[in-house]
């Protein structure tokens, strides 16, 4: 009779005890995943915050190339050029977004904003308003503005409205695609 309860103390103290380190690596399990949680949640803000570092600088550095290479390479036809494909965009407006461009410039005083990378010559300005009579509205006041950070470029702002071209639209093209191209190899690593 002692030894059947020495042997079922004995069996209730190994139950116990394993219960007990069952418990216990439960807990160091979810533990070991609450740092590996805040572990890869610390790796995924770093590889945003370096991939946003690295867009920025490729950004920089790719604005800074090509402005270097148009401001080489501009000339009168280049800038003519950039002009008349502004003005085929103005053209080609569809009715939606000339009836808010239209709304705009009402809502802003009537006052239209161009901005260029470079000196828009007479007549090209007067091109530029005949467009916008016939495309848009009639009774406004265009304001001419130089504006070197627009990459070749020439843009119509009003009231919160944008007609634009210029070589930022490719270069933020480029950037977006060199980033999805280093987060893709960084992931695959």
């Amino acid at each position: 009779m002692l030894n059947d309860r020495k042997e079922q103390l004995l069996n209730e103290a190994t139950l116990a005890a394993d219960s007990k380190r069952k418990e216990l690596m439960e807990k160091v399990r979810a533990d070991v995943d609450q740092v590996k949680t805040r572990w890869q949640d610390m790796l995924i803000r770093e590889q945003n915050a370096f991939f946003a570092d690295l867009r920025q600088r490729a950004a920089k550095q790719l604005y800074a190339t090509a402005r270097k290479a148009l401001s080489d390479l501009a000339d009168a036809d280049l800038e003519e050029r950039i002009i008349d494909e502004f003005i085929r965009r103005v053209q080609v407006l569809d009715e939606e977004k000339s009836v808010s461009i239209r709304k705009a410039i009402s809502g802003g005083g009537n006052r239209v904003t161009i901005q260029s990378a470079f000196d828009i010559p007479a007549p090209k300005q007067t091109k530029i308003e005949e467009v916008l009579k016939k495309q848009i509205t009639n009774g406004f006041t265009i304001r001419y503005l130089l504006e070197p950070d627009i990459v070749s470029g020439i843009e119509l702002r009003v009231n919160g409205h944008k007609i634009a071209w210029s070589l930022n639209e490719y270069l933020e093209t480029l950037v977006e695609s060199l980033t999805e191209t280093l987060q893709k190899e960084a992931h695959a690593a």
